[in-house]
């Protein structure tokens, strides 16, 4: 015998005259296989409509090495869409002059060190690599020449590897729906 909407409405209304008087809330378990498809979709609607974009934060530690007397706790955030373009854009490089005496543009390509080193300039929060005083310290003007004078290019690469897994890039990010 196969449960019919109507049945299902008939069992949702009887658990809530149930617990309604009695001071006792109960909850409704809703199996997905008895919902038709505009209830799993008004539920996929109902999510979407309550999403919120979130930033989040993860510590890392850069073991102690030579050249950082002691482990270095740094905390890089997730980036948004817009960073990602801006730190592409940017990380494109000329890779010669081909039509430039014609007027047209130079052909380009992406510096993969530079993306990286930018994106963990730009993921950065603390410490906040753009303060005077670290900029001074590394006689630098930018937060990336920060991140290329102070951390090896395997703990560049890592902290990238953080920073776009929080920001949605991770292969666990977004999964197959069951069948």
């Amino acid at each position: 015998m196969s449960t019919t909407k109507s049945d299902f409405d008939k069992l949702r209304d009887e658990a809530k005259a149930q617990g309604e008087g009695a001071g006792v809330e109960k909850s409704i378990i809703v199996d997905p296989e008895m919902q038709t498809p505009e209830e799993q979709q008004m539920s996929a609607l109902q999510v979407l409509l309550s999403a919120k974009p979130v930033r989040q934060a993860r510590e890392l530690k850069i073991k102690k090495r030579a050249g950082l007397e002691q482990d270095l706790i740094i905390t890089v955030t997730s980036l948004t869409d817009r960073q990602f373009k801006q730190i592409g854009e940017e990380a494109e490089v000329a890779t010669g002059n081909r039509g430039a005496r014609r007027g047209a543009a130079p052909d380009k390509t992406t510096d993969n060190n530079l993306f990286l080193r930018l994106i963990v300039a730009n993921s950065m929060s603390d410490p906040n690599l753009n303060s005077p005083e670290v900029l001074a310290a590394h006689g630098a003007v930018t937060a990336e020449q920060v991140v290329a004078r102070v951390f090896l290019p395997g703990e560049i690469a890592r902290i990238a590897e953080e920073v776009m897994d929080l920001s949605g890039w991770s292969d666990d990010a977004v999964e197959v729906a069951s069948d």
